[in-house]
Order: C-alpha cells, then sequence, then structure tokens
C-alpha cells in the first residue's frame, strides 16, 4: 500500500510537472502564439491535456522504476526515447510532407515545434529521473540481466525490422486508417498528397530508427520477454499517438481519431515485434550489479 502511494505520488507530481513544462516549452519557443482559439477549444485542449499527462507521466516513471541505470545515463536513455518519438520520427515525416503541412500549417511552425518540442523532451526526461528517485545510485546488490548481440546480427535484425515496419505503416494506413476516416474525408484532407518514389526506403529507414531508440530501454529494462515488449510497445504508441488525443486546429476530428486509433496500435504491435525480434536467439547473461533498493 505504502508502495502504491509513493508512485501515485510521483506521477501526480510528473502530471504537473508536464503540463507546467508544455507552458514553459510554449512560451520560449512561441508555439503559444501558432493558432488562436476558441474558448470552447481551450478548455476541450485543456482536458486532454490532463489525460494525456496521466498516460505520458505514468509511462515514465514506470520506466524509470524499473530501469537497472541511474542518473545522467538514465536521463540520456529517456531523453533519446522521448526525443527520438515525439521529435525526431515525428518531425522527418512532417518535413517530408511539407507541400501538405504548407496549406494548413502557418509559415514557419515546423521549425518553431521542433524547438517546443525539443525543449520538452529535455525538461521532462530530467524531471521523470529526479521524481522517480532515480538520480543517485544506491548500493544494493542483486543479478542483473545484460542483452549481448553479435554486431553482424544486430544490423540483420535492424534491417529486418525497417522492413516489417514499412508493411506495417502501409497496412495500417489502408486498413484503418482510412475505413475509421472514411474515403471522403481522408481524400479531401490528403488528397494533394504526393509521395516521393523513395518513400518506401525512406519508412524503412524510419523504421530502423525506431529499433535503435528502443535498444537502451530494452538493455536496462528489469523483468522478462514480456513485459519488456509491452513497455516497448506502449512507449511507441503513447509517445508517438496520444498526443494525438488532445484536438489540433488544423486536423478534423474524423482524421485526429483515425490517425490516433492508426497510429497507437501499428506503434504497439510493431513495438512488441521488436522485442521479440530482438531476442530471438540472442544471449543473455547475468551480472551482480549495484541497482536500486525497491522489491520488484
Amino acid at each position: 500500500m505504502k508502495k502504491f502511494g509513493i508512485i501515485s505520488g510521483q506521477i501526480i507530481l510528473m502530471m504537473i510537472g508536464y503540463i507546467v513544462i508544455s507552458q514553459i516549452s510554449g512560451m520560449l519557443s512561441g508555439s503559444v502564439k501558432l493558432f488562436v482559439l476558441t474558448k470552447e477549444q481551450e478548455l476541450a485542449a485543456a482536458k486532454s491535456l490532463v489525460l494525456v499527462s496521466f498516460f505520458f507521466s505514468s509511462l515514465m516513471i514506470y520506466i524509470c522504476r524499473r530501469s537497472n541505470w541511474f542518473g545522467v545515463k538514465l536521463f540520456l536513455a529517456i531523453f533519446c526515447l522521448y526525443f527520438g518519438i515525439t521529435v525526431f520520427l515525428t518531425q522527418i515525416e512532417s518535413y517530408l510532407f511539407l507541400d501538405q503541412l504548407v496549406r494548413i500549417l502557418p509559415k514557419g511552425s515546423l521549425h518553431i515545434l521542433v524547438l517546443n518540442n525539443t525543449i520538452s523532451a529535455v525538461l521532462f526526461s530530467f524531471l521523470s529521473v529526479l521524481i522517480s528517485g532515480k538520480w543517485k545510485k544506491s548500493a544494493i546488490n542483486e543479478n542483473v540481466k545484460i542483452f549481448e548481440i553479435q554486431s553482424v546480427e544486430m544490423i540483420i535484425k535492424v534491417i529486418t525490422l525497417g522492413i516489417i515496419y514499412y508493411f506495417i505503416y502501409t497496412l495500417f494506413g489502408k486498413f484503418v486508417m482510412v475505413p475509421i476516416a472514411g474515403h471522403y474525408a481522408f481524400t479531401s484532407y490528403y488528397g494533394e498528397l504526393r509521395l516521393p518514389q523513395w518513400f518506401l526506403f525512406f519508412q524503412i529507414g524510419r523504421g530502423m530508427v525506431w529499433v535503435l531508440i528502443a535498444l537502451p530501454i530494452l538493455s536496462m529494462l528489469k523483468g522478462n520477454k514480456l513485459e519488456k515488449a509491452i513497455v516497448i510497445g506502449l512507449s511507441f504508441a503513447i509517445l508517438m499517438g496520444f498526443n494525438l488525443l488532445i484536438p489540433l486546429p488544423f486536423m478534423p476530428e474524423k482524421i485526429r481519431i483515425a490517425h490516433f486509433v492508426e497510429v497507437s496500435t501499428s506503434n504497439f504491435i510493431f513495438g512488441v515485434i521488436v522485442v521479440y525480434v530482438m531476442y530471438w536467439k540472442v544471449l543473455v547473461r547475468t551480472k551482480k550489479e549495484k541497482t536500486s533498493t525497491e522489491k520488484d
């Protein structure tokens, strides 16, 4: 019961921190001035922000508490995860579809959003490690499982997963996104979208980046393969998809909801696949190491 109270308190503090950080990064980057919202839109966005903050905060607290890493090393791993998904993987696709976005976003807004999310990533990652109590290493010894894989095998698996990502991305776009949004709504919003000839290789490369982002988390997490698969899957789903729970002035609701379902489900499935592929025929050895005092 005491442990539940501590974790609940940490999540609440993280939620408050997330909302405050969102406001600070918005003011520093100037993103708060990008869109003019009505009172109803502001209220809906505020309610959704609280919900999103709960999912983000719960995820980060869980990852940090279940980590074998501490301090700066843990901060860098959390930052790579958070920044890699919410900024890098999101915005490189935004720049690919720049011709589409210039019709619906204010001029120069992408650069502002990148700055906004980068500031959030730094502050939120630091806060996650601090509030979870993992900034300093404790002095209790326990057996830690070390994930080992040969470099050639790693390259093969990363490329294979990149190809798998492309097929998941394509299938979920066609059979989940379009049916939920409706053909008319989809074509009205994306009708002028033109994909470059190298789009296949772009998405395979993007899938490979997803895998590389997951590797530090996979290495530092305690628990068995199933637990790690669920955590990586939820990390991919929440960090990439759950911001779509917040109403967007430039995206119709049908498109936003359909995109939320598509992104969240496809990325969760891909995250689970990543763990099982990376663990396939891999050596896991045990090492005696100082780690957290809490019981898992």
